[in-house]
């Protein structure tokens, strides 16, 4: 499996006191239209200041395919069990009922 796109996006928020928020975003806005500077603008020249890489690379194609599988397929002949357990509870709650109902 390749895959370029985002795999998890967290949005950004202040931990302010709501008294705040308003003078906050008053003082964000005049920032971006007066000098230019925005929250966006910081994370991407922190971004290609410090070179770290905007998306997951995932790259799961070079796994060997007959390796042990954590989730393989289920057949008819793991179920034999389970089902030979099942039949064996309802018989001996159907015994049990039975011997209840007769005293």
């Amino acid at each position: 499996v390749y895959t370029d796109v985002l795999v998890h996006e967290n949005p950004i928020a202040f931990p302010i006191r709501p008294e705040l928020a308003a003078a906050f975003s008053y003082w964000m806005y005049a920032a971006e239209k007066t000098h230019g500077v925005s929250l966006e603008i910081a994370k991407q020249a922190f971004i290609e200041r410090n070179e770290i890489k905007t998306q997951c690379e995932v790259e799961l194609s070079n796994l060997n395919v007959k390796e042990d599988d954590d989730f393989p397929r289920v057949k008819p002949e793991n179920m034999i069990l389970p089902i030979m357990a099942f039949v064996a509870c309802v018989y001996i709650a159907v015994v049990l009922q039975l011997i209840h109902e007769s005293k």
